[in-house]
């Protein structure tokens, strides 16, 4: 299955908000979405939260990387570039 659509997520501290993001991703009405989770310096409480969802949806893909200068734009960087989807969105960690 080719993947029409990659959702990045980035994420730092919001282990209480990101299932409902997550979740958000995973009602969509199209199913062949790729959902990048890229963890910019994040808690063990968003990563307990991240591995328990991946366990029942395989396109969750988790990059734990550590606090960047910023808001961890170098890290999205080569999920865009690697990319062959017809469109690649970003969807912040407290959003729906």
């Amino acid at each position: 299955m080719s993947i029409v659509a990659e959702v990045i997520v980035p994420t730092f501290q919001h282990s209480d908000l990101l299932p409902f993001c997550i979740e958000s991703i995973q009602r969509q009405t199209v199913t062949d979405i790729g959902i990048h989770i890229v963890g910019d310096g994040t808690d063990d409480a968003t990563r307990d939260v991240v591995r328990r969802m991946q366990k029942s949806d395989q396109r969750i893909i988790f990059y734990d990387y550590p606090k960047s200068g910023r808001t961890g734009e170098p890290y999205r960087h080569p999920i865009v570039v690697q990319s062959q989807a017809a469109f690649v969105t970003y969807l912040g960690d407290d959003d729906l």
